[in-house]
């Protein structure tokens, strides 16, 4: 191997090794991304900024019910109550290859006793690219919240 090839695996190895949790996401300040490596599924009530009608996912369940339900599907997230009511969870996610670690925030937010809606906001830590998988690590887990909660509401 020769040297160039050899230092850059070094520094990408101890980058990856190295890289902080970033700090919980804060949803009303997001923005659509703008470059690969974040995905972000966010209705306009939680992220005036960046949400999209079309990307909001609410369930028929209260709001503490989707919460649980979102850290039973990831044991590691910790969570968190907000002031406002809402529950914010988030967990790190190691690829299996390159063990580049990648930050997932959900904020659940109830709408009304009966309904709550939910915000996913997925990103890399390291590198500017990611080739899709935190949009495919976002619609697994609204798969398998649909599994678990039923269709989401219109």
């Amino acid at each position: 191997m020769n040297r160039p090839v050899f230092a850059f695996a070094a520094l990408v190895a101890l980058a990856a090794c190295g890289s902080e949790p970033q700090r919980w996401a804060d949803f009303s300040k997001l923005r659509p991304p703008s470059i690969g490596s974040e995905y972000l599924l966010c209705g306009p009530a939680i992220c005036p900024l960046g949400g999209k009608p079309r990307d909001t996912l609410r369930f028929s369940y209260p709001a503490e019910h989707v919460a649980a339900v979102v850290a039973g599907l990831e044991p590691s997230a910790v969570q968190r109550q907000l002031p406002n009511g809402d529950f914010q969870l988030r967990y790190t996610v190691k690829a299996p290859t390159a063990r580049v670690a990648d930050d997932v925030d959900v904020l659940v937010r109830a709408d009304s006793a009966y309904t709550a809606e939910v915000a996913i906001y997925s990103r890399t830590r390291i590198t500017t690219v990611d080739l899709g998988k935190n949009k495919a690590r976002v619609e697994k887990l609204v798969a398998d919240l649909t599994a678990e909660l039923g269709e989401p509401l219109p």
